[in-house]
């Protein structure tokens, strides 16, 4: 089960591996491209449901969650984040693994320093004989945890007529000791935490943090 999976780029590389995957994404954009990207899958076709990783509207039990790349730092607060990790563990397996994906202390997205950034050049590139850039910008608060984040994409035609997208979004970040509380909270327990995609181990010059989640074992 993905959790969050976008344009379903993760989904398509576990698909072609043969895995049977259960995609949950709450936009319908998202969901519409991500069956266009995975169409041509005949093995093993992923299954695309949209839902809210809150509530989840699938069964388990699944041995293996992933949410990945920072896409649980979407939820808008720590409540939200305890209900989504509750509502993962209440489908899945009891010897499975939660996976999520977070960002490090050494990543460039560990920056607190208080005010808004320069706009700042993401990428450019060609697309449909049109130029496409993306530009950025954020405005941090370290007291709260959380990061408002703007991107302006700019489609250049071959007219010469310039399209701008605005895109803004907040994201709710998790440190490493909150980590622990907020999965004991979803009825989770802590199995590991790696620093980078490689399982190397996770310290202060991290760019990743990794968590590894089983269910909790009941109290007797």
């Amino acid at each position: 089960l993905e959790l969050g999976a976008g344009t379903g780029r993760l989904v398509l590389a576990l698909a072609r591996r043969g895995h049977r995957v259960v995609r949950v994404d709450v936009s319908a954009g998202m969901l519409a491209v991500a069956r266009r990207v995975t169409s041509a899958v005949r093995r093993a076709p992923p299954a695309l449901v949209r839902g809210d990783m809150r509530y989840l509207p699938v069964r388990g039990p699944f041995g293996l969650i992933v949410c990945a790349r920072d896409t649980f730092l979407h939820l808008p607060d720590a409540n939200a984040q305890v209900l989504a990790l509750r509502a993962a563990a209440a489908v899945l397996d009891a010897a499975g693994t939660l996976v999520i994906d977070l960002p490090g202390p050494a990543g460039d997205l560990w920056d607190w320093d208080p005010g808004a950034r320069p706009l700042t050049l993401d990428w450019s590139r060609e697309a449909g004989g049109s130029r496409l850039t993306r530009l950025s910008t954020f405005r941090a608060d370290g007291a709260a945890q959380t990061r408002a984040v703007t991107e302006i994409y700019e489609e250049l035609e071959p007219d010469g007529v310039v399209r701008r997208f605005v895109v803004e979004y907040s994201l709710q970040y998790v440190f490493p000791a909150e980590a622990r509380l907020l999965l004991a909270a979803g009825g989770l327990r802590l199995q590991a935490v790696y620093g980078n995609y490689d399982l190397s181990p996770f310290d202060s010059g991290s760019e990743r943090m990794i968590l590894a989640a089983s269910p909790a074992r009941p109290i007797v």
